[in-house]
């Protein structure tokens, strides 16, 4: 890898010369523990999940500064072999960004390796992921390299604990030290509960609270949730402030709707809305963990200028190829979408369009949706939400 990356530099210094530094900071921030790459510059806040190095090779702490750029760089085996140029088959992936003699930021051909440690000290990303990056960043853009496991959360009145797996064995996550920190916080978990949370943190992001929390994967989302007559209920606030939806409450008969639909609800000294029946409303998937009071929500979910509009079941967020439900988001902007069960064919305001019909379903590319309605997107590949904004 370090004969890799030397010769990528040497190939490199003409092409990166003349690139502007970065101004003080702007910069990228990987978390080892989290397995994430944070990107900020101005207004721009991306995150991306990343593969790291191999407990054997890990990949080295420390503060860098991006060092060069190559687009569809060549691949130097580090035994010597043949060198494997641009293509499928070069595990680089498509961009290259080094940041230390031996070691840089650079694309896959393995998406599966993302998130894991699956390199011999690199930083892998998803392949449109490094892409946008490489847009972004500079010859001497910073590059901070931690090993954090622990961050406070704090949701209203309550505090959480979430702690990342100690990846590299490095003993940061003892119980005795993570009890410190609960009790420094205030934070009672039960000690039944809190065995439970420790034993599954080996692998996985654990969640240190004294209730039950709703998370999508490694994302906290809120704690303002109750637990009545064997439902658990979410405060109207946090539905508002997650998914951007707000409720109808008929006052002269007291039943609340939320998207036309009525559901449960109790009053806790503010709304508590039945959540079950919120995820099923919203076509959600989720899980429950009970011994960690613990609800997490599955796939992926598209939102319109903040507000929750549907998920997708087609999202290659390596090569950014996102089918969306197209009408889901036609008529998001007033348009009527057709199907003609005869010929198989889809359209808008009575116009064909090449859509795909999938489980009866009809879905376009999010390329095609967003020339065709104008629109802006993002794509948070480490949370699975795509965020359309127009």
């Amino acid at each position: 890898m370090k004969r890799l990356l030397l010769c990528i530099m040497v190939l490199s210094v003409f092409f990166c010369a003349s690139a502007a530094y970065a101004a003080p900071g702007d910069g990228i921030i990987i978390n080892l523990p989290s397995l994430t790459l944070t990107f900020d510059k101005g207004d721009v806040h991306r995150e991306y999940p990343v593969a790291i190095g191999k407990s054997l090779s890990n990949t080295p702490k420390g503060s860098y500064k991006v060092a060069a750029k190559v687009k569809d760089p060549t691949w130097y085996p580090p035994d010597g072999g043949k060198a494997v140029p641009p293509g499928k088959k070069n595990p680089l992936g498509h961009r290259w960004i080094n940041f230390y003699p031996g070691y840089g930021i650079h694309g896959n051909n393995n998406a599966k390796s993302i998130g894991t440690l699956a390199s011999l000290g690199c930083v892998r990303m998803y392949n449109g992921d490094v892409e946008e990056l490489f847009d972004m960043v500079s010859v001497g853009t910073p590059v901070l390299i931690t090993y954090q496991t622990a961050k406070e959360i704090t949701d209203g009145d309550k505090k959480i604990l979430e702690i990342y797996a100690d990846v590299y064995g490095r003993g940061v996550n003892s119980q005795s030290s993570i009890k410190a920190k609960l009790s420094g916080m205030g934070i009672t978990t039960g000690e039944e509960k809190f065995k439970y949370v420790f034993a599954g943190n080996k692998k996985k992001t654990a969640y240190y609270s004294d209730g039950w929390i709703l998370t999508k994967g490694d994302k906290f989302l809120s704690a303002g949730l109750v637990k009545e007559n064997d439902a658990l209920y979410i405060s109207a606030d946090a539905v508002k402030n997650i998914f951007g939806i707000d409720y109808l409450l008929n006052l002269d008969t007291g039943i609340m709707s939320i998207n036309g639909e009525e559901i449960d609800f109790v009053d806790r000294g503010g709304k508590y809305i039945d959540l079950d029946c919120l995820l099923n409303i919203l076509k959600l998937g989720y899980d429950i963990d009970a011994g960690a009071q613990r609800v997490d929500i599955r796939g992926s979910m598209i939102f319109l200028n903040g507000k929750f509009i549907g998920k997708t079941n087609y999202a290659n967020y390596d090569s950014r190829e996102i089918k969306l439900p197209l009408k889901t988001v036609a008529e998001q902007f007033g348009n009527k979408v057709g199907w003609d069960a005869a010929t198989n064919e889809v359209s808008i305001d009575d116009k064909a369009v090449p859509a795909a019909v999938l489980n009866g379903v009809s879905y376009m590319g999010i390329k095609e949706l967003a020339g065709m309605f104008k629109f802006d997107y993002e794509i948070d590949s480490r949370y699975g939400i795509i965020q359309i904004k127009r």
